[in-house]
């Protein structure tokens, strides 16, 4: 008897082990639609995978906006595709800043999205030469869940980071400016001006010409400099309350885990011992 007992404890204490291991975060992806070149546009997916009962969310994505440029902003067939209730809070786009944010939930006793797909869709333009990098420090979501017993309760979710260079203008494109340039100096030559005085204007024009590009170097390298300060400031600051509110979460889930667990193994005691009188009832009768 006594070995039958230990039996079905431990089988449903592997039952409560194996079902805490089998609840899984979501999966997010990001894939790229377009060449990842200077002066291209693309589409950057986030895609969820494994999402059950997904309530709301909230996406902030940052960005360097001397590299990309945001043309538009677009809700992925995850949510698209279902017909349930739902209302849009903020869809901002903020190319000074560097910024797209997103918020949506839905209403009512709705029970949420499900499966896999496309949660969000940018459209950008690469501006110049540099490199692409999405991580949780750049991109941060916020999902959450609608219970069965009709509680709101966030998901946890896993990114895989994505990093890629922005290449060089294709040749095409260079041999096309090299054939305007070609072009433009062609009329300039077929002017009233004699060469003597478009080659002197053109010496002017050059020495003016790195005048200025000079004078502007030196001020967009005081500008990066204050802006790289000023983001890396931010991303301290981002960094530390994206892990205290990680430590928050997590504490609530263990001391919800502890609680839970624990009235388990009363339960599972107090059973114990009323089948264990049961039976010593039963053989003095």
């Amino acid at each position: 008897m006594k070995k039958f007992l230990t039996y079905v404890l431990v089988i449903i204490l592997l039952f409560c082990f194996n079902s805490k291991a089998m609840a899984e975060e979501i999966s997010t992806d990001i894939k790229v639609n377009g060449e990842i070149r200077k002066g291209n546009n693309l589409e950057i997916l986030i895609d969820l995978k494994g999402v059950e009962r997904l309530y709301a969310g909230d996406m902030e994505f940052n960005y360097d906006a001397g590299l990309l440029k945001v043309n538009s902003l677009r809700v992925g067939e995850l949510i698209s595709s279902s017909n349930i209730n739902k209302t849009e809070i903020c869809k901002d786009i903020d190319n000074v800043n560097g910024k797209v944010r997103y918020k949506f939930t839905c209403l009512g006793k709705a029970n949420g999205y499900f499966g896999r797909g496309t949660f969000i869709a940018i459209n950008a333009e690469l501006i110049k030469e540099g490199k692409v990098v999405i991580d949780k420090k750049k991109l941060k979501l916020e999902l959450y869940e609608r219970t069965e017993s009709n509680e709101i309760k966030e998901i946890a979710y896993k990114l895989t980071n994505f990093e890629k260079d922005i290449k060089k203008e294709s040749a095409a494109d260079e041999f096309k400016d090299n054939k305007d340039n070609n072009i433009s100096l062609k009329n300039v030559q077929g002017s009233e001006k004699t060469k003597k005085e478009l080659h002197s204007n053109d010496k002017e024009d050059l020495i003016e010409k790195k005048e200025d590009l000079t004078e502007k170097k030196k001020g967009n390298i005081k500008s990066n400099q204050s802006n790289d300060k000023s983001i890396n400031e931010n991303k301290a600051k981002d960094s530390n309350n994206l892990s205290e509110k990680d430590t928050k979460i997590n504490y609530i889930k263990e001391q919800k885990r502890f609680w839970i667990y624990g009235i388990i193994g009363i339960s599972l005691l107090i059973f114990l011992i009323l089948i264990r009188k049961f039976y010593r009832k039963k053989k003095s009768n």
